[in-house]
């Protein structure tokens, strides 16, 4: 197939165990050709999904000195909580990031090393824990699910990975971007060019 777009691949027969070699081979294409797919029939309810995305909402509706009250600084190399806008920039010598985020990763009652530490929660805002960590579990699960799918397309074994990735770094960052409306300067965009790592 030619590449015009961004695969979708449906990994439900990966999932449920119906069909992995296929879901395997369309995941070998799309990181191949393209590196990046889409996926369908997920698994992740879609309730919790909209849920997720209400939290966000309340979250980042809170007065900026709440949300300043969970800033990523108190959790030291854990990176966990709140950045504000233009708090982070990822091309500084061309543009602002207007973007705010929430961050959260494995829970962990002391801070242990890079990346895993305590989360920072709001405490105004019933349910948020609940259902944002809740999400991050079930995105967590997938992940695994997923990356059994690409030992396949590997021509690995389905379990290949997993007493390899036993305390994998999982992080999840909500966000939101302002409106911006008439004409947009370069300089101040949603988030400036880059390439992601990991």
């Amino acid at each position: 197939q030619s590449f015009d777009k961004i695969p979708i691949v449906d990994v439900g027969p990966l999932l449920d165990d119906s069909g992995a070699s296929g879901v395997a081979k369309d995941i070998r294409w799309a990181f191949e050709n393209v590196g990046f797919m889409y996926v369908k029939n997920h698994s992740v309810p879609a309730q919790l999904v909209d849920d997720t995305f209400a939290q966000a909402r309340a979250f980042f509706d809170q007065p900026l000195e709440e949300k300043l009250k969970l800033h990523m600084a108190n959790s030291g190399v854990a990176l966990r909580g709140y950045v504000e806008i233009f708090g982070e920039n990822t091309d500084p010598t061309n543009t602002k990031d207007l973007k705010e985020c929430f961050d959260i990763g494995p829970e962990r009652p002391t801070l242990e090393r890079p990346f895993f530490g305590p989360n920072q929660w709001p405490s105004a805002l019933p349910g948020f824990r609940e259902t944002v960590f809740g999400y991050h579990q079930a995105m967590k699960d997938l992940a695994t699910k997923l990356l059994r799918g690409v030992a396949l397309s590997l021509d690995l074994s389905r379990d290949f990975f997993d007493s390899r990735v036993t305390d994998p770094i999982t992080y999840q960052r909500l966000l939101r971007y302002p409106t911006q409306s008439g004409r947009v300067e370069e300089n101040v965009i949603g988030i400036g060019a880059h390439v992601d790592y990991g």
